[in-house]
């Protein structure tokens, strides 16, 4: 996680021309780690506090026997005219098998 918010905070330097003070790094990364932590309990249900009992319950499950699930996301930052894309593949016992993650310049339509 650590390496992650450096890292994050490297592109917001690069594309957006603003950083963060170390000290601030290191306060998002305890909250992304925690927010982690909490994605992995599975006795945990998000759904509590929303408006309706069906927003935001969704839950990652793991593949079925003998497949793989890969989740993707993407982003357009309209300011810096760059779009950033990411894919992670879990095997059918939850383990991430690979991840790769892009960022470039340009405008794409979705």
């Amino acid at each position: 996680m650590g390496a992650w918010s450096i890292w994050k905070n490297r592109n917001e330097v690069i594309w957006q021309q603003k950083g963060r003070e170390s000290k601030d790094i290191v306060t998002s990364t305890i909250h992304v780690l925690n927010d982690w932590e909490s994605a992995q309990d599975r006795s945990f249900d998000k759904s509590i506090g929303f408006i309706t009992q069906a927003d935001g319950d969704s839950h990652w499950q793991q593949p079925q026997m003998g497949t793989v699930k890969i989740n993707n996301d993407a982003i357009m930052f309209k300011d810096s005219n760059s779009y950033s894309h990411v894919m992670v593949a879990h095997n059918h016992e939850g383990l991430m098998m690979e991840a790769r993650s892009s960022c470039k310049q340009g405008k794409i339509h979705p």
